[in-house]
C-alpha cells in the first residue's frame, strides 16, 4: 500500500524541517497544522480499512488519490527546502500550492466520510471456508480419521481471528477423537491457540520430486528424458509447496517435450503468478492484503532486492528509516519499530531468516522468489517501484514519473547503456535511485529531491553533494590517498547514513561534520575524525548518531563524547606511525565508559600497545553488549575486567587480542555471555567449567595452539554449539567427547562442527577416531578446506 507510505513521508519532513533544520526555513504554522490533521484522518482511515482485509475498486480508487496527494504535499514540502538552502526563494508559490493539496486532502476526506458505509459492510466478515473444500485433489492431505469431525479452519487473518478463537473454545473434549485443526501463517496466532504447532518446514529434493511427479504425471512416472529438467524445475521451486503444486498442474496439462519444458523453467515466477493459474497469485495476494497498512510499503520494499540475494538486515533498516516508512514510537528508535516490522514479516512467513547474528538478532534474510514476484507486480501496480531490467532492449520509456528506480544488472551494450542513461535523466520525481552492480559510470539524472542514493560504482562524494534532499548516501570514491572530505558536505543537511566503502586509503572529515545533526549512521573503511571546536558554540550534538565506523587514531576527548552521547555502535584502529611517540593516555581510551548507550565496541591496533600502559588507559561502558578486540596484547588474566561487564554478550578474542598461554577464568564472571569466540591468539592451556560461562550458546576457536576443550565446558546447560577451525587434533578429539558424553545424558541439542585446513589433516583425524572407537553422531560434522 503506497498511499499509507506515502502519507508519512511528508509528516517526516515537516518534522525534519520544523526541528533539526540547520537553515532557517520558514514554513506557515497554520498550513502545515491543518495538513497534518487531514494527514492523520487519512492514516487512520487507511489502517481501519486495512485491518480488515478487504478490497475494493472503490477503495483502490481513493488510495491512488491519497498517494498522489500526499506525494504532491511532500514534493512541494521538499522542492521549497531545496530552494531555500539553495537560496531561491519561494515563499509565496509555497504557500499557494499547499493550499491547494490542502484542499484536495479536504475533498477526498468529505468523500470518505460520506461513502461511511462500504466500511461498515466491510467489516463483517464471517469465517473463510475451508481452502482445503475449495480446492480438488486427488489425494486427501489429512488421513485415518474417517470416523470422526475434523474441521479444518484455514487461514484465519486479520478481524477473523477473534471470532475464530471464540468458536474454538466452544467445542469441548469429550474424548470422542473429534478435533479441530486450524492452518495460519501466522506464529502468533498458532502460539495463541495451542502450546502444540507443527511448523512447516520447505520440502528436501526428494519430497519436492514426489510432490512434483504426483501432479504432473499422476499414476505414470516421470519419462527419462523429461526427468533432468523436471528436477531443474522442482529445484527452482526452493521447496515451496505451493509453486510445486500449481507448475505440477500446468505441466500436467502441458506438451511433454524437453523444449517446452526447458522455456517454462526460465520463466517460472511470471508462469506461477499469471493468469494462467491464479490459484497460487489469490493465495499470495491474500497474504498481502491481510498485513497491516504499516507492513504493506515495507513487504514490497523486499522487490528492491536481487533474486536469490542473502539481505543484510542493517542495511534493509537503514533504508527502511531513510523512505519514511517507520511510525515513531515514544519508547523505540525508529531502528527498534523497523526491527519489530522485520519480526512481524518473518512470523508471517513472508520473509525468510538465512543468519542470525552472534547477539541472536537476524543478521540476513531473503525472500522467496515467488514472493518477490509478487512484490514486483504488485509494487508496479501501485507505482511503488520500479526494477529496470538492463538486460532487455526495451528500455523503459514511461518512468519519468517513477519515485523508486532500481538496476540490478550490467549493460550488454552500449546503445543500451546510453538508452538507459537518457531515461534515467528524464526520472525528474525519482526519490531513490539504488544501482547495484560497477561499471555503470556517473549516473545523470535530474531529481533535486532525490532521497536515497546508493551506487557501488566510483564517485568523487563532492559530486552529489548538490542533492541536498538526500537522507540516505552509499557509494565508492574515487582512488584518492588521504582524500579530505569538503565542507560542502554540510549541505546535506537531512542526511542519515553516510556509507563510503571500497577504498584502501583515509578520509578526512571536515568540522562541518559536526553541524549535521541528522546523522545516525556514518560508515566508512577509515576515517579522521576532526576535534570540536572549543570557540564555537553553533556545533550541534548529534544526539541521533548510532553507528560510527571505522575512526582512525579517535580521541575520546570529553567534549568530544559529548557530541555523540547515544551511540550504540563504535568502530575504532590506532595507527602504528601516530602511537611511536604518544602512550595511550593521549588518546583519552579512559574516557570510553561515558558512552553510557554504546552496545558494540570494536578496537584494533595495528601494532601491539604497551600492555600496563593499554590497561591504565583502557575502561568500558556497563551498557556494552558486544565486544571485539585485536591486536590488544592483553594477558587472559587481564579479562577479569571484561568478565565483570554485566550485560557483555558476545566477545569477540581476534588476532594477538591476547598475548600468552594460560587462561583460568574467575568465577562469577562473564554472567550474560552467550557468543565467544577466539581466534589465533596464544591459547594452550583453558581450565574452565560451566560456573565460568553460565548462559554461553556458542563457542567459535580458530587457528589456536589449544591442546583440549574443557571437558566442563560441556556442562553449560545452554551450550548449542561448538565450532573449531584449524585448530589441533587433540582439541578436535575433546569437543568430540564433550559431545559424547552430552548425548549419553540425553542432551542431544549440542552440535560439533570441525574444519581442517587439507584432507591429510582429515584422513589423520578419522584413523585415530577409529582407533579409539568413537561413536558416529549426526550432531557431529568434520570437513577440510582443501
Amino acid at each position: 500500500m503506497s498511499a499509507y507510505a506515502a502519507l508519512i513521508s511528508p509528516v517526516h519532513a515537516m518534522e525534519h524541517v520544523q526541528h533539526y533544520g540547520r537553515h532557517l526555513i520558514s514554513l506557515d504554522e497554520k498550513q502545515i497544522e491543518s495538513l497534518r490533521e487531514k494527514i492523520r484522518f487519512l492514516q487512520h482511515f487507511l489502517q481501519v480499512y486495512s485491518h480488515g482485509g478487504g478490497s475494493s475498486k472503490e477503495v483502490e480508487k481513493l488510495e491512488s488519490q491519497i498517494a498522489d496527494t500526499a506525494f504532491t504535499a511532500e514534493d512541494i514540502i521538499e522542492t521549497h527546502v531545496v530552494d531555500q538552502i539553495l537560496s531561491r526563494p519561494t515563499n509565496s508559490l509555497l504557500f499557494c500550492d499547499l493550499g491547494a493539496v490542502i484542499n484536495d486532502m479536504d475533498f477526498i476526506n468529505k468523500k470518505i466520510k460520506e461513502e461511511k458505509g462500504f466500511k461498515d459492510q466491510q467489516s463483517r466478515h464471517s469465517i473463510p471456508s475451508s481452502s482445503s473444500n475449495s480446492t480438488s485433489s486427488s489425494k486427501n492431505t489429512v488421513v485415518g480419521f474417517d470416523d470422526y469431525l475434523i474441521q479444518v479452519m484455514d487461514e484465519l487473518t486479520g478481524q477473523q481471528r477473534s471470532l475464530a478463537w471464540a468458536v474454538l473454545f466452544i467445542f469441548p473434549d469429550n474424548n470422542n477423537g473429534s478435533r479441530i485443526i486450524v492452518t495460519t501463517r501466522l506464529a502468533n496466532v498458532a502460539k495463541h491457540l495451542s502450546s502444540y504447532c507443527l511448523e512447516m518446514d520447505f520440502l528436501d529434493d526428494d519430497k519436492s520430486w514426489n510432490l512434483f511427479c504426483e501432479k504432473a504425471f499422476a499414476q505414470e512416472g516421470c519419462p527419462p528424458k523429461l526427468e533432468k529438467i523436471g528436477r531443474k524445475i522442482t529445484r527452482k521451486c526452493k521447496g515451496l509447496p505451493l509453486s510445486i503444486v500449481v507448475i505440477g498442474r500446468l505441466l500436467a496439462k502441458s506438451y511433454k517435450t524437453q523444449e517446452y519444458w526447458e522455456n517454462i523453467a526460465e520463466d517460472m515466477n511470471s508462469i506461477l503468478n499469471s493468469g494462467d493459474d491464479e490459484h497460487c497469485l489469490k493465495i499470495l495476494s491474500s497474504s498481502y492484503s491481510h498485513l497491516p497498512a504499516h507492513l504493506k510499503p515495507c513487504f514490497l520494499y523486499m522487490g528492491i532486492f536481487p533474486e536469490d540475494h542473502e539481505i543484510r538486515v542493517s542495511r534493509l533498516i537503514k533504508l527502511w528509516v531513510a523512505e519514511g516508512f517507520l511510525k515513531p514510537k515514544r519508547s523505540k528508535s525508529l531502528e527498534e519499530v523497523a526491527e519489530d516490522y522485520l519480526k512481524d514479516l518473518v512470523d508471517r512467513n513472508l520473509i525468510l531468516v538465512c543468519r542470525w547474528g552472534s547477539s541472536g538478532k537476524i543478521k540476513t534474510c531473503e525472500i522467496h522468489d515467488i514472493l518477490r514476484d509478487v512484490c514486483l507486480r504488485l509494487g508496479r501496480k501501485e507505482k511503488f517501484l520500479c526494477v529496470m531490467r538492463l538486460l532487455s532492449p526495451d528500455v523503459p520509456q514511461g518512468i519519468s514519473g517513477e519515485r523508486r528506480i532500481i538496476i540490478h544488472e550490467n549493460v550488454p551494450q552500449m546503445k543500451y547503456y546510453l538508452q538507459f542513461h537518457h531515461a534515467l535523466y528524464s526520472a525528474s520525481l525519482a526519490r531513490s535511485l539504488i544501482c547495484n552492480f560497477e561499471r555503470f559510470g556517473q549516473l545523470s539524472f535530474t531529481s533535486r529531491l532525490l532521497r536515497i542514493l546508493s551506487v557501488i560504482d566510483r564517485y568523487r562524494p563532492e559530486a552529489v553533494f548538490h542533492l541536498v534532499n538526500l537522507r540516505y548516501l552509499a557509494l565508492r570514491p574515487h582512488r584518492v590517498f588521504n582524500y579530505a572530505l569538503p565542507s560542502s558536505v554540510s549541505l546535506l543537511w537531512n542526511v542519515q547514513t553516510l556509507i563510503l566503502r571500497g577504498y584502501s586509503y583515509r578520509i578526512v572529515l571536515p568540522s562541518e561534520i559536526w553541524e549535521m545533526p541528522q546523522l545516525r549512521h556514518v560508515e566508512f573503511d577509515a576515517i579522521f575524525l576532526p576535534d570540536t571546536s572549543t570557540d564555537r558554540q553553533d556545533d550541534f550534538v548529534l544526539g541521533n548518531l548510532q553507528t560510527l565506523l571505522k575512526v582512525v587514531d579517535f580521541r575520546c576527548k570529553e567534549e568530544v563524547l559529548k557530541r555523540i552521547p547515544n551511540i550504540k555502535k563504535l568502530q575504532i584502529c590506532y595507527d602504528d606511525f601516530s602511537r611511536r611517540y604518544k602512550g595511550e593516555s593521549y588518546y583519552y581510551l579512559y574516557n570510553l565508559n561515558r558512552l553510557k548507550k554504546l552496545e558494540s565496541l570494536n578496537c584494533f591496533f595495528h601494532k601491539l600497545p604497551n600492555r600496563i600502559d593499554l590497561l591504565q588507559n583502557f575502561t568500558f561502558p556497563c551498557s556494552l553488549k558486544k565486544l571485539t578486540l585485536e591486536r590488544c596484547g592483553l594477558h587472559w588474566e587481564d579479562l577479569t575486567y571484561i568478565g565483570s561487564l554485566p550485560y557483555l554478550e558476545v566477545l569477540k578474542l581476534e588476532s594477538k587480542a591476547v598475548d600468552n598461554s594460560n587462561w583460568i577464568p574467575v568465577e562469577g564472571e562473564f554472567v550474560s555471555l552467550k557468543y565467544l569466540k577466539i581466534c589465533q591468539c596464544d591459547l594452550i592451556y583453558w581450565s574452565a567449567n560451566n560456573t565460568h560461562f553460565p548462559v554461553l550458546e556458542k563457542l567459535v576457536l580458530i587457528q589456536l595452539p589449544i591442546r583440549e576443550i574443557p571437558l566442563g565446558i560441556g556442562e553449560i546447560p545452554t551450550l548449542g554449539s561448538i565450532h573449531l577451525e584449524h585448530c589441533r587434533e587433540s582439541a578436535v578429539i575433546s569437543a568430540k567427547k564433550i559431545l559424547d558424553e552430552q548425548e549419553s545424558y540425553g542432551n542431544v541439542g549440542l552440535q560439533v562442527r570441525a574444519i581442517f585446513w587439507d584432507k591429510t589433516e582429515l584422513k589423520s583425524f578419522s584413523e585415530t577416531m577409529e582407533l579409539e572407537s568413537s561413536a558416529a553422531s549426526d550432531n557431529f560434522q568434520v570437513e577440510a578446506i582443501w
